[in-house]
């Protein structure tokens, strides 16, 4: 049966172009992952020729990168609420990198595409002069100037120690996706600890609350960690699995007997 939609008529290719990144969208979503998007995958889902995406984007890559490009823009306005709802620039700063990590763990297709593969993430290549701009990082940096202004951090260059900080939140999240099989604990715990303490390698004065809040998360962590592998110890000790010493053969009897 042929499915395949009516030619656009003129001034409807910005239509065509949304229905391509809904149908790539859905099809990350289903599958799981990047590698299953193909133009021709979206082609059929769209009802369109393969050629006609490539009126729209450039290659592959690119509508990739678009399709992960609109999550951002989700994940930009998300870090404006979160960081809008915290007036002090240390609970701020915590609310944006926590936002940044729990957007990555829930969405992990498409960050692993956006910041993890690198003919996808090749779309996306900025200066820090201009990323300072960009949705989502103007707000971290804003909120590390405004804590260098009030002398709640120490005196240092707030575009580098955002960058700082963002490389800390992405090399976890980016570790916790790349490495499923790994034994990390609690998943907040771990990124809420190394949080925690770039923060407090921030701070002008590094003591006080924030700083027993830290070593709090890690033996928290610890605890965490700890009950996990004795669970999982004790769900491999499973009833009548222990041994039992085997019966002495009929031809070790008899040797035993010629002694």
């Amino acid at each position: 049966m042929n499915t395949r939609r009516p030619r656009a008529k003129r001034g409807q290719g910005e239509h065509l172009r949304t229905e391509i990144l809904d149908a790539a969208e859905a099809i990350l979503h289903e599958t799981g992952s990047a590698d299953k998007v193909s133009t021709r995958a979206v082609a059929q889902r769209v009802g369109c020729s393969s050629p006609s995406i490539y009126l729209h984007f450039p290659d592959r890559a690119q509508m990739l990168f678009a399709v992960c490009e609109r999550q951002f823009e989700l994940l930009a306005s998300q870090i404006r609420v979160a960081a809008d709802a915290e007036p002090e620039p240390v609970d701020r700063l915590r609310a944006i990198a926590r936002t940044y990590c729990e957007f990555a763990l829930a969405n992990q297709e498409q960050y692993r595409t956006m910041m993890m593969d690198t003919i996808a993430g090749a779309a996306y290549e900025q200066t820090l002069e201009a990323m300072r701009t960009e949705l989502g990082f103007d707000v971290l940096y804003e909120t590390v100037q405004a804590g260098v202004d009030a002398n709640v951090f120490a005196a240092v260059d707030p575009l580098r120690a955002s960058f700082n900080l963002w490389c800390t939140v992405h090399g976890v999240v980016s570790l916790m996706i790349a490495k499923p099989s790994i034994e990390w604990g609690d998943d907040r715990a771990l990124y809420e600890g190394a949080i925690d303490q770039s923060i407090v390698g921030l701070l002008a004065r590094p003591s006080g609350p924030l700083t027993r809040k830290v070593e709090a998360t890690q033996v928290a962590a610890k605890k965490v960690a700890a009950k996990k592998a004795a669970a999982k110890k004790a769900g491999a000790k499973k009833p009548g699995a222990t041994k039992t010493a085997a019966p002495p053969t009929a031809a070790k009897t008899g040797a035993a007997r010629t002694r």
